[in-house]
C-alpha cells in the first residue's frame, strides 16, 4: 500500500466499472436475443394446425400437409378420463371431475390423426366442432370413458 501511495493495486476504480457495465449490457442483449430465437424455435416444433372445413379436415404438421374429408372417415374414437372419489380406509377423499380427452380419427385409407391436450391447443372447442360435423353426417363415434 505504501508502495501505490495509499491506493490498493489495481485499474483505477471508475473504469472497472463501466467496463462491467458494458460487459453485463452485452450479455443481457445476447439473452433477449437468444430468448427470441428459442421462442421462434419452439413455434416451429408444435407446429401441429387443423382446419375445419366444409369437406373435411386440413391438418398441417412437421412434415406437412394432408386431408381428410369427411366421407373418408370411418369412425372416431375418443377417450375421456375422469377422477372419481377414491376410498382410503375410512376417509373417502373426491376429486373433481376433470376431462382428459384424447381424440383421435379412423379414415377408410391413410394414416388416423389424434390429438389431446398436450399436441393442440383448443382441443376440446376442436373436438366439439368435429362432433358437430360428423353427427351431421352419422359418422359413428366410440366413447371409451375411464374412472380413476
Amino acid at each position: 500500500m505504501i508502495s501505490h501511495g495509499g491506493a490498493l493495486p489495481g485499474p483505477p476504480t471508475g473504469e472497472t466499472a463501466w467496463a462491467g457495465v458494458a460487459f453485463l449490457g452485452v450479455v443481457g442483449i445476447a439473452l433477449v436475443i437468444a430468448g427470441i430465437c428459442l421462442m421462434i424455435w419452439m413455434r416451429s416444433m408444435l407446429s401441429l394446425r387443423v382446419a375445419v372445413g366444409l369437406n373435411g379436415l386440413l391438418i398441417t404438421e412437421r412434415n406437412g400437409t394432408r386431408t381428410i374429408l369427411w366421407d373418408d372417415i370411418e369412425r372416431w374414437w375418443n377417450a375421456h378420463d375422469r377422477s372419481v372419489a377414491i376410498s382410503a380406509g375410512a376417509d373417502q377423499v373426491f376429486h373433481p371431475q376433470t376431462g382428459s380427452k384424447a381424440f383421435t380419427v379412423h379414415p377408410r385409407n391413410g394414416k388416423e390423426f389424434g390429438f389431446e391436450q398436450n399436441s393442440i391447443r383448443g382441443h376440446i372447442e376442436l373436438g366439439g366442432m368435429l362432433k358437430s360435423e360428423t353427427d351431421r353426417r352419422s359418422i359413428p363415434w366410440l366413447i371409451e370413458e375411464t374412472h380413476v
